[in-house]
């Protein structure tokens, strides 16, 4: 039997935020103030063949909490001598200080990199909205609930011959190599708890009359017993499905309504009009892309703003 191929794409690790745009306390979303089909937001129509839905209990957005002498991630003080209980606080403190290192990190990677000085983003054309736009966006990342879905294709090869007749009239046979897909699955990664980290910059402060907002989203586990479970699942399913001589598999993180791009309009005055998709075409036409990347650039402040999900699994959801 020939060997596996195996295709995975894995959403990086890195974290991202910025922002003292934070509030003091953690909130947390039922299920309920989102609006779910079967309990979940899927970014495509749901089959029967599918497992049922994963079984979400809530999204807490994860606020630090500032003591008076400025500690940014301090042991919460709890009105109760309840031994479990404090060590749940300091877990979850340790788990809030690890995530804002690793999305601080990423933020600083991302704002190292230089502009592209060559294409332009059509998301930053297409979406110019004004600042309290941009923060319902920020809301709206912050509010969904994140899904992991894996999907697997089996295939095989086979061989096929056919008759042709050459430039000379003369027949000839020849023989090709042609893909079969067999079997194909999909499913839905089970958790019991998520965590939002998400940090993010005040575009108001970006001393520009424009921002270029890009939007990353991220995921990561809350302990070693949340990524190996993860592994779990996602190992039973490529074993359960693996029904042909290759397979290409390949792992999708989706957020609902998440936007990649977008431009924010920091200014009462119009917008120029040459700020639109078409003269970006019309530019590239005529061979002056770079021309109206450099413009674009000189116009508009770049900023990130990165969402990270921590999820937990407790058990064999």
């Amino acid at each position: 039997m020939d060997e596996k191929e195996t295709h995975a794409t894995i959403s990086p690790s890195a974290p991202p935020s910025y922002s003292d745009s934070v509030q003091h306390q953690p909130t947390s979303y039922s299920t309920q103030d989102i609006p779910l089909t079967d309990g979940v937001q899927y970014d495509e129509p749901y089959n029967d063949h599918d497992d049922p839905p994963p079984p979400y209990s809530t999204i807490t957005d994860y606020q630090p909490i500032l003591d008076p002498g400025g500690s940014a991630y301090p042991t919460p003080l709890l009105p109760y001598a309840d031994g479990a209980a404090i060590a749940a606080a300091a877990d979850y403190e340790d788990m809030a200080r690890k995530s804002m290192t690793h999305v601080e990190a990423h933020l600083a990677a991302l704002n190292d990199r230089g502009p592209s000085i060559c294409c332009i983003d059509k998301d930053y054309l297409s979406h110019i909205e004004g600042e309290d736009v941009y923060m319902s966006y920020i809301d709206k990342h912050k509010r969904a609930l994140p899904q992991i879905r894996f999907h697997m294709q089996c295939y095989h090869y086979e061989w096929r011959t056919e008759h042709y007749q050459d430039s000379n009239g003369n027949r000839r046979t020849r023989r090709r190599r042609e893909r079969v897909n067999t079997h194909c699955a999909s499913k839905y990664l089970r958790y019991s708890q998520c965590w939002d980290f998400t940090k993010y910059p005040c575009a108001a402060d970006c001393g520009a009359e424009f921002a270029r907002v890009k939007f990353v989203k991220e995921y990561s586990f809350k302990d070693e017993w949340s990524k190996a479970q993860y592994e779990k699942q996602k190992s039973n399913f490529i074993h359960s499905n693996n029904r042909d001589s290759h397979y290409d598999f390949k792992e999708i993180y989706t957020l609902a309504g998440f936007r990649d791009a977008m431009t924010v309009k920091l200014t009462e005055e119009d917008t120029p009009t040459c700020m639109h998709p078409c003269c970006y075409r019309l530019a590239c036409m005529v061979l002056g892309c770079m021309c109206y990347t450099h413009w674009f650039h000189s116009r508009t402040a770049k900023l990130y703003v990165l969402s990270l999900k921590v999820r937990q699994i407790t058990g064999q959801e």
